[in-house]
């Protein structure tokens, strides 16, 4: 089987829509909108996480290049919905 160019941006934008569909039923779910920052440090936290690493705020900041209070919210939003990241 040849794989095209085409078939490769279809199964993509295929994926790209589930994991839109997924986002939307979760923050529809637990009921807040994650923004771009937290929706990010869920992501890196659950896949550090799966390979057996810790991460600090130190990880975090450095990562996001934002500062550490900033995170710090992030994170105080996430545990106030009690998502155990």
């Amino acid at each position: 089987m040849n794989t095209t160019f085409e078939d490769i941006i279809n199964h993509v934008s295929k994926y790209e829509v589930a994991v839109a569909k997924a986002q939307f039923m979760f923050e529809s779910q637990i009921g807040i909108k994650l923004d771009k920052m937290t929706d990010f440090l869920l992501k890196f936290i659950y896949t550090e996480h799966l390979d057996g690493k810790d991460v600090t705020m130190t990880i975090l900041a450095n990562t996001t290049m934002t500062n550490d209070n900033t995170i710090r919210a992030k994170l105080k939003i996430l545990i106030n919905f009690r998502l155990n990241i």
